[in-house]
């Protein structure tokens, strides 16, 4: 063999050499831990061989440069922190990083000084500090390669890429690779990281149901049609409830973990006297609003690409059949509220298409004190839910959020009014996380009971719903708990009606029609569906079937063709300004109902804005005179302007 062709053959193999220590750092983080990587290549060749072809096809784009190790460097990087990231986020959440998380950078950006110490950032800061160094480094040192002609490598690579899925599809079959991800941790665990996170970024939305057309989805809707009964012959319809608790569920589900008193009594006692089981959700340690969508729609997510999140796309685009809708047709009005900021997973946007009338996030609340991670305690919900429920005649349908109990929960910080322990099964650091999550939930059951006090001093029909949206972020697997899986919350059913106990175990898709089936409002054909089903495997299949033709096919259901976006006010009392006022040398704006959020603009331009209490900001403006234009606006994350006050003219100081 002459020299040139061995030259050619030490640069092959010194690249798949390189490629395989790159894929094997990526499944590593992966698998959450060197060994489990190595396991991964050692016990499945062909999955491994598989994942690391995806990484090698992405590699070869070094061959393009003169500098190739350099390059293979550069090129390299993108995939061991992306796969650093996602095993950064199972630590916190439970799940792996999918294309979605890239729609919430700035949620992210955020919320990271919730999860990340300072330690850990600038550790993070030294170790980018000594890749960019050594990058430095083999840049200035690596002698210039002769580059092969172009006019060679770029054909190579163009039918590398464009060949890729033909002669990588017999290893494929070899690999035995899950569809669709449905268990998105254990997904990428079976599948390999560079598979499974390519899936989500390269795969979006429903796919088309098999023997998708008119025919079939007539058959469906027909089967579940209803005579929507009259509004006049319905009994008195009630006020109803949601309540979204953030983390919430059963601590004494955990195997050997015993306390010194029970951490949730309020709950527990509820769900031994009203309609209370286990709900079945789609997400683990985060991912609320999948939860939120599937109550809110009757959709599944599962239907949907692995790890999408719809209000970052399907709802963002038109309107989508919701209980609102379903409700509004009885006569109701609907609210949102969340004690968190509205522009978190695009609520603000979404809310409207989703057929809300009003949205209260925590810029429109005042008067709140939070817990030591900065979270809105859920106690404060209770005046917000008491003021929808008043502003308006109708009866109302109200879905509230509830963020007490989000992560992270620190191991380092002292409550001083701890009153519940673990007395066994876990010690150290692990023990201290837990007791701060049980003293947050314990407090969020306190909440329970004193809401259900508000809602009776009402003396109002009320049905609530209460309901956990997923388990926390504390590194939980299925063989730690009683209920063996980690995608089950408890929900209970409290009512002042004299409603029939039921307890069953439902998907947090069937949840709102179980509802509206036990106050005989489930005329609709999606609600008959849930309810009525009697074979598991066709009932999915036809919600796959209604579910696609609404959201993404040509509609042939004709289900909830006239629904439009609401006009979505933002908060339920107007904020207004009454007057301008000077005491010594502050200017002050006096009006009602200002927040923290509030900020005064004189000529659209924001002025340096200090709450002093709800009915007055002061603010910094040298030079205003008679004649400016003064607003305060609702200002959000990011200096987003989210509403504004009708504009007032400045006349003088009163």
């Amino acid at each position: 063999m002459n020299k040139k062709w061995i030259t050619i053959l030490k640069i092959f193999m010194s690249y798949i050499f390189g490629c395989l220590i790159v894929s094997i750092i990526v499944e590593s983080f992966g698998q959450e831990s060197l060994k489990s990587g190595l396991e991964f290549f050692l016990n499945n060749p062909y999955r491994a061989f598989y994942n690391t072809s995806l990484i090698s096809l992405f590699m070869s784009l070094a061959f393009l440069f003169k500098r190739r190790k350099f390059a293979f460097c550069i090129l390299a990087l993108p995939w061991i922190f992306i796969s650093g990231a996602s095993y950064i986020l199972i630590q916190f959440r439970g799940s792996p990083l999918t294309k979605s998380d890239f729609a919430m950078i700035s949620d992210s950006i955020t919320l990271a000084n919730q999860y990340i110490s300072i330690q850990s950032f600038f550790l993070f800061l030294i170790v980018l500090l000594i890749i960019i160094g050594g990058l430095v480094v083999l840049y200035r040192f690596e002698n210039k390669q002769r580059r092969y002609p172009m006019k060679f490598i770029i054909p190579i690579l163009v039918v590398l890429f464009a060949g890729f899925p033909y002669y990588i599809s017999p290893l494929k079959q070899r690999a035995a690779l899950l569809g669709q991800l449905t268990d998105l941790y254990s997904s990428y665990q079976y599948n390999g990281f560079a598979h499974s996170f390519l899936y989500t970024i390269l795969n979006s939305g429903i796919s088309k149901p098999s023997g998708y057309d008119k025919d079939s989805v007539l058959e469906v809707v027909n089967q579940y049609d209803v005579s929507v009964a009259e509004l006049s012959d319905q009994e008195e319809t009630p006020n109803i409830i949601f309540v979204q608790l953030e983390s919430f569920f059963d601590p004494t589900w955990v195997n050997d973990f015993t306390f010194n008193e029970d951490p949730i009594p309020v709950f527990r006692a509820l769900s031994e006297e009203y309609s209370s089981g286990l709900l079945q959700v789609p997400v683990i340690g985060g991912g609320t609003v999948n939860t939120e969508f599937e109550v809110l729609t009757g959709f599944p997510i599962l239907n949907f690409v692995s790890g999408e999140i719809p209000y970052n796309s399907i709802v963002k685009t038109k309107p989508i059949p919701t209980i609102n809708y379903i409700l509004k047709d009885y006569g109701y009005s609907t609210h949102a509220i969340h004690n968190h900021d509205g522009t978190f997973y695009d609520r603000y946007l979404a809310y409207s298409n989703l057929g809300f009338d009003t949205f209260t996030s925590s810029e429109y609340m005042y008067g709140y004190d939070k817990t030591p991670q900065g979270w809105i305690k859920d106690k404060y919900l209770i005046q917000e839910i008491e003021k929808a429920i008043t502003s308006t005649e109708s009866k109302d349908v109200i879905y509230t959020v509830s963020v007490q109990g989000h992560g992270s929960y620190p191991s380092d910080v002292e409550l001083e009014d701890q009153k519940i322990f673990i007395t066994d099964g876990i010690t150290g650091d692990m023990k201290n996380s837990w007791e701060y999550f049980i003293y947050q939930i314990n407090e969020m059951d306190t909440f329970i009971g004193q809401l259900i006090e508000m809602l009776l001093s009402l003396n109002e029909p009320t049905v609530l719903v209460l309901f956990g949206d997923h388990l926390p972020g504390l590194q939980l697997k299925d063989d730690d708990l009683s209920t063996e899986t980690i995608y089950v919350t408890p929900y209970v059913i409290w009512d002042n009606i004299g409603l029939e106990e039921r307890d069953i175990d439902i998907t947090s898709y069937q949840l709102a029609s179980y509802v509206l089936e036990s106050l005989k409002l489930d005329n609709n054909s999606l609600t008959k569906l849930h309810i009525n089903h009697e074979n598991l495997d066709s009932y999915l299949e036809n919600l796959n079937l209604i579910q696609y033709d609404i959201l993404y096919g040509n509609n042939y259901s004709n289900y909830y063709t006239s629904i439009k976006a609401s006009s979505l006010q933002l908060g339920i009392d107007p904020i207004v300004v009454t007057r301008f006022t000077k005491e010594g040398h502050k200017s002050i704006v006096v009006g009602e109902n200002f927040t923290p959020h509030s900020r005064v603009f004189v000529n659209n331009q924001p002025c340096e804005t200090y709450i002093i209490d709800d009915h007055q900001l002061e603010f910094i403006k040298e030079d205003i005179k008679p004649g400016d234009f003064v607003e305060v606006k609702q200002v959000g994350r990011n200096n987003l302007v989210l509403s504004s006050t009708e504009g007032v003219t400045f006349e003088n100081w009163q």
